[in-house]
């Protein structure tokens, strides 16, 4: 079961890498590069501390918090990112239903949407949230040590309203 759920990713990522390919959004070189490393058995993206230099720390960011309602970046989402970059080991989680490659597309989509090569080879895209210092996500409540009123929360609108 496991085996056939991975194939299952593993040619929906192909095909994806395919249609990326065919429209343009990433070149011949970077579709060599993602599907050699979908086809090697490798463990989900490394985001621990990389040493001095200050960027120690994992700073955790959903992709809702970069994206528009209409699927655009959002503006000053690219300068944001390339201090946060500087500043923090940056990990980009998708939505749930991530699968293999969408770090590929993701990539392309961040690239084609102005953010910087320099930014794009520090930041990480990891299958599931990792344990990080810091969340970024539209859809959390900070815990203060209170559990908060049940019937407020069915109030709290949407991330995307």
């Amino acid at each position: 079961m496991v085996v056939e759920a991975r194939t299952h990713r593993l040619v929906e990522a192909l095909e994806a890498l395919a249609r990326l390919s065919l429209d343009g959004t990433i070149s011949p070189d970077e579709v060599a590069s993602a599907k050699a490393r979908l086809l090697a058995e490798r463990p989900v993206a490394d985001v621990r501390p990389v040493g001095p230099g200050g960027r120690g720390r994992t700073l955790a960011v959903s992709l809702d918090v970069l994206r528009d309602a209409s699927g655009h970046l959002r503006p000053g989402a690219a300068a944001w990112l390339e201090d946060a970059a500087e500043r923090f080991r940056v990990a980009i989680v998708g939505s749930a239903d991530a699968r293999d490659g969408e770090d590929v597309a993701t990539r392309a989509w961040l690239r084609a949407s102005g953010v910087s090569e320099h930014v794009l080879g520090r930041v990480r895209f990891p299958a599931h949230k990792p344990p990080a210092d810091v969340y970024l996500d539209p859809r959390a409540l900070r815990f203060e040590g209170r559990f908060p009123d049940v019937a407020g929360l069915s109030v709290i609108l949407p991330h995307r309203q």
